[in-house]
């Protein structure tokens, strides 16, 4: 199908109700303003630069379509078939829920203020685009491309984010509540405030990112990856993190109030002033670890392997040392009282502590 006139196109579009079709249809450069598009089969129409704005596109089908630049401010595309080209496209206000942009390629295109609720975004690149306060709620971003971008301001709760690159991305305060992230690339991202309650993170990766005073409360995160990661004051309350990777990560005044950290690698990570009263703690590896002024109480360390941790000034009352490893660890002023140390590998020489 050749090139259309905005005359030629209003004239198909009613005598050929209620699914036009216009599939490969040059459309490039008009103004489409005002037309009712609704339903329109447009595979691999080419609407390059073309004006849209308020336009409505609900159920279009634009499979393979080129919308690179194209204007769609305002535009309703709810349940749009949109496995299409939107490089540079302008979709601020733009209504997207539902809609389909599995493998879209949205390179710099302007998301401001658009709306993906529950829409699919499978394999979409987003790299470049501008995301200023876009609803991705219970959005499919599953193996999306959003390396470096800035989703700050944006709602993602619900959202599946599995095998995402977030690598360097920004997302300072954004609600992830109940996010899926299984194996989500996030290595140096910026998370400070960030709310990730009850979110499933297994595997997921975020070596080197910032997670200063988020809340992870509840998080499903085995064998997520938190090596040199900052995480003070953050909150991990009833998190279940076995088996995640800590080493070298800072996390003082973070809070594990009964989280499972049940054979998780801590090696010489700081956590001072960190509280864990009642966590798992049963055979982690954290030689080297610093937990000084640490709230141990009450927690489940047996066979934990804590050579040469410094736990000056730390409380473990009542904790379960079974079978611990201590040796060579700092323990003045160390609270012992009423910690079973049955089988515990203690340091010859100690100062003030209470047992």
């Amino acid at each position: 199908m050749g090139l259309f006139t905005r005359q030629e196109l209003a004239i198909a579009l009613i005598s050929a109700p209620p699914n036009p079709r216009l599939g490969g249809a040059d459309l490039s450069e008009l103004d489409l303003r005002g037309l009712d598009l609704d339903g329109a089969l447009m595979p691999f129409a080419d609407l390059t630069r073309s004006l849209l704005q308020d336009t409505s596109l609900k159920e279009v089908n634009l499979t393979g379509a080129l919308l690179c630049f194209a204007e769609l401010e305002g535009a309703d595309l709810c349940g749009a078939q949109l496995e299409a080209d939107l490089t540079s496209a302008n979709l601020t206000r733009a209504l997207l829920d539902h809609a389909n942009l599995t493998r879209a390629r949205l390179v710099d295109a302007n998301l401001s203020e658009a709306s993906f609720v529950g829409a699919t975004l499978t394999s979409a690149v987003l790299q470049g685009a501008v995301f200023n306060g876009v609803d991705f709620s219970k959005a499919n971003l599953e193996g999306a491309e959003l390396e470096n971008s800035n989703l700050e301001g944006c709602k993602l709760d619900g959202t599946n984010l599995s095998g995402a690159a977030l690598l360097g991305a920004n997302l300072a305060g954004v609600s992830l509540i109940s996010a899926t992230l299984t194996a989500t690339r996030m290595r140096g991202a910026q998370l400070p405030k960030a709310n990730l309650r009850a979110a499933e993170m297994t595997r997921c990766s975020l070596t080197e990112a910032n997670l200063e005073e988020a809340i992870l409360e509840r998080a499903k995160a085995r064998s997520a990856q938190f090596r040199r990661a900052r995480l003070s004051r953050a909150s991990f309350k009833g998190a279940a993190l076995l088996e995640a990777d800590f080493s070298g990560a800072i996390a003082t005044k973070a809070r594990f109030h009964d989280a499972i950290l049940k054979g998780a690698k801590l090696e010489k990570a700081q956590f001072s002033k960190a509280r864990f009263p009642d966590a798992d703690l049963e055979g982690i590896e954290a030689p080297g670890i610093d937990l000084r002024g640490a709230d141990l109480s009450y927690c489940k360390l047996m066979d934990a392997n804590l050579m040469g941790a410094n736990l000056e000034g730390a409380t473990m009352q009542g904790a379960d040392l079974r079978s611990a490893n201590l040796k060579n660890a700092k323990i003045t002023n160390l609270d012992l009282r009423y910690a079973n140390l049955n089988d515990a590998q203690l340091p010859e020489r100690a100062r003030g502590v209470k047992r």
